[in-house]
């Protein structure tokens, strides 16, 4: 089971989406209880303590990543932060299990060892305790988190975020392609695209009116106030590849 972890500050905008913070490499979650026992005559007794839960994250730092921001701007603020625990893949419900707790960061660790890459470790402590839950649906990008397509050898070059090849994507196709939304209304956007084994499937979402609608770089559109705005969904492989959603807000 993959877990990914997702946050959002306490002071967020109502409505506002929550915060993947990039690179997430390991996930602890530990609950204990401070018992005591105490020794008599006819053996031993134990007094349960209080519940305690810690979230450890660990991360490669990405500039400008969002999520890991939020994190570290908690702990310097001082303010608790909101975290979910989500499993990538559907139980038998057809849902996705998922834990929600308010914590407080105690720690944010930053290294930077010869190879280059800062790592991030992160610690919390969840305030009383946390809840269960599902999510029906998740966002493409959620599930499908920094996905790539298939290679074979000779296929690319270049890193993960800069993947060039020779199959270059053609097309991409977005439903729903119109939306009719009331303000406060939220959609979520599923792209495709061709070929199927791109191996830069990456795409952008922008919207060509914000006071009317916006997106998330997962494609949720949130309506916000009557009016018509175009959302453009663009190729990062392939740039001229790009297609749009009209959207009325009503």
């Amino acid at each position: 089971m993959v877990k990914i972890i997702m946050v959002q500050p306490v002071d967020n905008a109502l409505g506002a989406d929550g915060l993947v913070p990039g690179f997430q490499t390991d996930y602890t979650h530990s609950v204990e209880r401070d018992n005591s026992t105490e020794s008599t005559k006819m053996g031993s007794i134990s007094a349960i303590g209080t519940l305690t839960e810690t979230m450890e994250l660990s991360m490669y730092g990405r500039k400008g990543d969002a999520g890991q921001k939020a994190i570290y701007q908690a702990i310097k603020d001082g303010k608790e932060l909101k975290v979910w625990e989500i499993e990538t893949e559907k139980n038998d419900e057809g849902t996705h299990d998922a834990k929600f707790a308010y914590a407080v960061v105690d720690s944010f660790e930053t290294s930077s060892p010869p190879e280059g890459l800062d790592e991030l470790s992160a610690s919390m402590t969840v305030q009383i305790e946390s809840t269960e839950g599902a999510f029906m649906d998740l966002p493409p990008g959620l599930i499908n988190f920094a996905k790539y397509g298939f290679q074979k050898p000779g296929d690319t070059t270049g890193d993960s975020k800069n993947i060039v090849n020779s199959t270059k994507v053609t097309g991409i196709t977005v439903t729903p392609d119109t939306l009719t939304l009331t303000p406060t209304d939220k959609q979520q956007l599923s792209v495709e695209v061709t070929p199927a084994n791109a191996s830069n499937q990456y795409v952008t979402y922008t919207t060509s009116n914000a006071s009317v609608a916006t997106v998330s770089p997962n494609g949720l559109v949130t309506a916000v106030a009557a009016g018509t705005t175009t959302i453009t969904v663009k190729s990062k492989d392939n740039p001229t590849i790009t297609t749009t959603v009209t959207v009325e807000v009503n």
